[in-house]
C-alpha cells in the first residue's frame, strides 16, 4: 500500500507558491470613497495627507522627493532626511482600478506634478494603507520594505503599527 501522507503538505506548498506569503495585498474592490479622509505616514514620519470628497488634496510634511522636486532617493532613511513641503492639489482613483490613486500637485506647490500609489489591505485586520514606491521607474515587485512610503488612515494605533506593501 502506498502512503499518501505527503498529499496535504504538497497541496499547501503549491498554494503558497501560487499566492505568495504576503501579509498585505492590493485592495481590489474598494469603494471609490474609501480613500477619502486623513492619512498619516507610518512609523511617526510626520506626514499628514488629506484626501477630500471633492477630489482636493492637502499635505503637510510631504517628502519633496516624492513627486515634487525631482531628487531621487533610494529608501525610507534617505526620504526621512529629505526636505518636507506643504502641498495642495487633487487626487483621483482609477475607474477600473479604484485601488490605484493619482496624486496631482499644484504647480505652486511643486516643480513636478505628482505621483501615483496604490491602496493595500492588511490581511490580519483589513486595515487600508496607501503605498507609494520611493524608487520610481522600478518594478514594484523588486522593492524591499524600506523602499515604500506608507500612509495609514489617521489613528494613533495604526500610525505606529508596521504595514508591509
Amino acid at each position: 500500500m502506498v502512503s499518501r501522507n505527503w498529499l496535504g503538505p504538497a497541496i499547501v506548498a503549491c498554494a503558497l507558491a501560487l499566492t505568495g506569503c504576503a501579509s498585505s495585498n492590493l485592495a481590489f474592490g474598494i469603494a471609490p470613497e474609501d480613500p477619502v479622509g486623513t492619512w498619516v505616514a507610518a512609523e511617526n514620519f510626520g506626514t499628514v495627507l488629506t484626501l477630500g470628497e471633492d477630489g482636493d488634496l492637502a499635505a503637510s510634511g510631504w517628502p519633496a522627493p516624492l513627486g515634487c522636486d525631482g531628487h531621487a532617493v533610494e529608501d525610507i532613511a534617505s526620504l526621512r532626511e529629505a526636505e518636507k513641503v506643504e502641498i495642495s492639489g487633487g487626487w483621483s482613483a482609477g475607474e477600473l482600478r479604484p485601488h490605484h490613486l493619482n496624486l496631482s500637485f499644484d504647480k505652486a506647490s511643486c516643480l513636478r506634478r505628482g505621483i501615483t500609489g496604490d491602496v493595500w489591505r492588511r490581511g490580519d485586520d483589513g486595515e487600508l494603507a496607501i503605498c507609494i514606491p520611493i524608487r520610481v521607474g522600478v518594478d514594484p515587485d523588486s522593492l524591499g520594505s524600506e523602499q515604500w512610503f506608507v500612509l495609514v488612515k489617521d489613528s494613533s494605533e495604526s500610525a505606529t503599527a508596521p504595514f508591509s506593501c
